[in-house]
């Protein structure tokens, strides 16, 4: 299995031009929303004692399932 690497913001040249770049590619109600889910994520990775990034696929897994569960996610959300 291949992986690709995905370069982090801080790893480039000018991250703040790199940050500015990626949020102006959203509306704020997005930016909010995405941004609600990523603390979601990061708070189940913290509680349930998983690395966050590079997230496994297990630990993709158990977050989604977790928040199925929560009756967080719809169908709708699952493919953001």
């Amino acid at each position: 299995m291949r992986r690709v690497v995905v370069p982090v913001v801080a790893d480039l040249h000018d991250p703040g031009a790199a940050v500015d770049l990626l949020l102006r590619g959203y509306r704020p109600n997005t930016h909010r929303s995405y941004m609600s889910k990523c603390r979601a994520f990061f708070h189940y990775c913290d509680v349930h004692d998983r690395a966050p990034l590079p997230a496994t696929v297990d630990t993709l897994i158990g977050f989604i399932l977790f928040e199925l569960q929560r009756g967080a996610l719809a169908p709708p959300s699952l493919v953001k």
